[in-house]
């Protein structure tokens, strides 16, 4: 879980790779080369483009695929042999495996197994990451270091408090965790019947679900985190949501007056926008209840523009969505409709 404090108000920033795959960007574009064969030793090359940054992965074929299971690949070190690799071995190598047909479509499923944990990309078209899932093998409170990490879920009505728990040795401390002020809970069970906590909120382009699942009662372990990016499409500007940039927002005749509004829902000390920023309610195209304003602030010769969005309208909490040099806000308001009705509705 993603614990997230108050952030100073307008010009965040928060590019950077999202997935946990070699290079999962969801901004980059991605291309597969055929392999070379299909035998062991053939290799398959990915290329990611990032802007005018470019990187290319080769994959070696390490075993070959099977009336049921797929040829798997590893990155080896440069100079490497997969016989060498294979006779020096020790532990558990990561290994991939590529589908490049995947449910009929042209999509690419990439497949990267840890010890464990199992890691699935979907590239979308074969060009743009939208799914990244990883699941835990067999989860457990055990953090590998000789201690544990757990997590505990109180349900009040509608409040869901959750808790982290720590031991090392003889050593135990708790402390109750600050969700994204856009999380959902759910509780679920299992196909087995074991109770789950499932929790969904928006980060940057991304919905993002966590499943912990009871492993001993009072005590939930990470199952597995997905992270379903948005498509931007035509638009010219990425949904960014940042749930630690809110405030409400008051324009004026002649100056705006900022609340800031913390993670816990705390209102913070108001006060009168630089001379610097301007603000204006701005209405897209596409029909999206709510109320957008978007802030220009400018330095000098340098102008940006930060994007805010509030689910209940002009007297609600608004909520930076989107930033940069000029903003597509009808683009933006086409991806901010893609999240799920009850994370949107917290916006």
């Amino acid at each position: 879980m993603v614990s997230c404090g108050s952030g100073s108000f307008g010009f965040g920033d928060f590019g950077g790779f999202a997935g946990f795959g070699p290079l999962g960007d969801s901004a980059a574009t991605y291309s597969f080369a055929a392999p070379t064969g299909t035998t062991v030793g053939s290799t398959l090359t990915e290329t990611i483009t990032s802007g005018s940054w470019t990187e290319t992965i080769t994959y070696t074929e390490v075993t070959a695929a099977t009336a049921t299971t797929a040829a798997q690949f590893e990155i080896l070190r440069s100079g490497a042999s997969v016989s060498s690799v294979s006779s020096s071995s020790t532990g558990t190598p990561t290994t991939y495996a590529f589908d490049e047909s995947a449910n009929g479509t042209t999509n690419v499923i990439e497949t990267i197994t840890r010890t464990g944990s199992t890691e699935t990309l979907t590239y979308t078209g074969g060009t743009t990451l939208s799914d990244d899932l990883i699941t835990i093998t067999t989860p457990s409170t055990s953090n590998g270091h000789n201690g544990t990490l757990s997590y505990d879920f109180t349900i009040s009505g509608s409040t869901v408090t959750e808790t982290e728990t720590f031991t090392s040795g003889s050593t135990s401390s708790t402390h109750t965790v600050t969700p994204d002020p856009t999380t959902v809970f759910a509780s679920t069970t299992s196909s087995g019947g074991t109770p789950e906590e499932t929790v969904t909120y928006a980060q940057g382009d991304a919905i993002v679900t966590q499943t912990y699942i009871q492993v001993a009662s009072g005590s939930y372990a990470l199952a597995s985190t997905n992270t379903a990016y948005i498509a931007q499409g035509s638009a010219t500007t990425a949904l960014d949501v940042n749930g630690g940039d809110r405030a409400e927002i008051t324009i004026g005749a002649s100056s705006t007056t900022i609340t800031p509004i913390n993670a816990l829902g705390t209102t913070g000390k108001s006060f009168t926008a630089s001379s610097d920023a301007t603000f204006a309610v701005v209405t897209p195209t596409t029909t999206l209840a709510g109320s957008f304003v978007e802030e220009t602030a400018t330095f000098g010769s340098h102008t940006s523009e930060t994007l805010f969005y509030s689910a209940t309208g002009t007297s609600g909490i608004y909520t930076e969505v989107a930033h940069g040099a000029s903003i597509d806000v009808s683009g933006v308001a086409t991806q901010l409709a893609s999240l799920p009705s009850a994370v949107l509705a917290l916006l």
